[in-house]
């Protein structure tokens, strides 16, 4: 059906909408290089997107479909519109797997493969999480998701796992075969981010955001959600801040669980100690005016903050869950605390802090680390024979 380099095929990437989030970013920076490198690709979102982020290619055909205005059966038509003129077609997140692998169905010629970010809320075996997505606005959702995605599963010519953790949970959890999975991690356009800033500019945005020079300053850029194991840091933090009195704790994002977590920080009296930054999207400048951060998850793959913060030189400490060791190596290239320990995050941060003059060797190793295990060239190279194999075995 193709040759090596899929000449005259026609490749389309599927995704939820063009705003910023970690999926959005690879799946652009991934369909970016396939245009620079020639490829007929497209990209179709399932919503407008207001405030557009993202910047794409401009050899990539975007096909913004809104298709959730519309009632279920017109979205299924719009869609299958669309796709029957393309070869391959890639999807990303569970609106865009649900919805491509239903459609397609009626599309059997097409090679259709699917990446997957992470353990989707719905099968996460995790009863507190469970118990706040039965909360949510997505609850409703909930049990035609699990069951009859796990039919549409055989629709996947190939499944992408960003991570060993989870082509785990896919063969335990999911029940897909092993030969249906290529477990490849995503690479990211770092030129992006430019280099680290210089100390003295450093120094400026700490005041900027009122900060003392001498303030310890520890980050957390992100959705504000319950998966994020937002609670576990902030019950750690009276003990912190007692014994460091210029500590400080920066949240930046936004989400479901932030009002709680204001409430919470109100009722510890450390109002003055722990400051919600909102949504923000330019997010170079936290990581370069903090000294550590930090990623307490309940559940993870390979986080894209993780990625940008060994990148510019800020130590990374990180919990066990999930992807989150592949990425992170326990005082190597950072440091990891058990999962839902409020003793080990503890001890972690008072050892950062005590130790935070002779771990320059961490910076280093981590930005290597990145640098190689993320490049964005091998993962084009990897993906483009994935999609060889696949789409020739048909």
């Amino acid at each position: 059906m193709v040759n090596n380099d899929l000449i005259n095929i026609k490749i389309c990437f599927i995704i939820d909408s063009l705003d910023l989030g970690g999926a959005n970013i690879l799946t652009a920076d991934l369909v970016n290089i396939l245009a620079e490198n020639g490829k007929d690709v497209s990209l179709i979102t399932l919503r407008n997107t207001n405030n557009r982020i993202l910047n794409l290619h401009n050899k990539v055909k975007l096909i913004e479909t809104d298709i959730f205005s519309h009632k279920f059966l017109k979205r299924l038509i719009i869609l299958y519109k669309l796709l029957r003129q393309f070869h391959i077609v890639h999807s990303t997140l569970e609106q865009s797997n649900f919805y491509s692998s239903l459609v397609t169905i009626f599309l059997p010629s097409i090679t259709l493969i699917c990446s997957v970010h992470g353990k989707e809320g719905v099968f996460i075996e995790d009863e507190e999480l469970q118990n706040e997505l039965k909360k949510s606005v997505f609850r409703k959702y909930i049990i035609i998701v699990k069951y009859f995605q796990q039919l549409l599963n055989r629709r996947f010519n190939k499944f992408i796992s960003l991570s060993i953790d989870t082509m785990d949970y896919l063969t335990n959890i999911r029940k897909i075969p092993v030969e249906k999975i290529k477990q490849i991690y995503y690479g990211y356009d770092f030129n992006k981010l430019g280099n680290k800033i210089m100390p003295e500019e450093a120094i400026r945005l700490k005041e900027k955001y009122g900060y003392a020079k001498e303030d310890f300053i520890v980050l957390y850029i992100g959705r504000i959600t319950f998966a994020k194991g937002l609670e576990l840091l902030l019950e750690s933090m009276p003990f912190l801040i007692k014994k460091y009195s210029n500590l400080k704790l920066l949240l930046v994002g936004d989400g479901e669980i932030k009002e709680r977590l204001e409430i919470l920080i109100s009722e510890m009296g450390f109002g003055n100690k722990i400051q919600f930054a909102g949504l923000d999207y330019d997010v170079k400048k936290f990581y370069c005016m903090s000294d550590l951060f930090i990623l307490p998850s309940n559940s993870e793959c390979i986080p894209l903050s993780v990625e940008e913060a060994m990148f510019l030189g800020t130590i990374v400490l990180t919990s066990n869950a999930g992807g989150l060791p592949e990425i992170v190596k326990d005082n190597f290239n950072g440091f990891v605390f058990e999962k839902g320990s409020s003793k080990s995050l503890i001890e972690k941060i008072v050892y950062i802090i005590e130790n935070k003059h002779s771990i320059d060797r961490i910076r280093k190793n981590a930005k290597e680390f990145v640098l190689d295990k993320f490049n964005l060239r091998k993962n084009y190279l990897d993906i483009m024979k994935l999609f060889n194999e696949t789409a020739l075995k048909r």
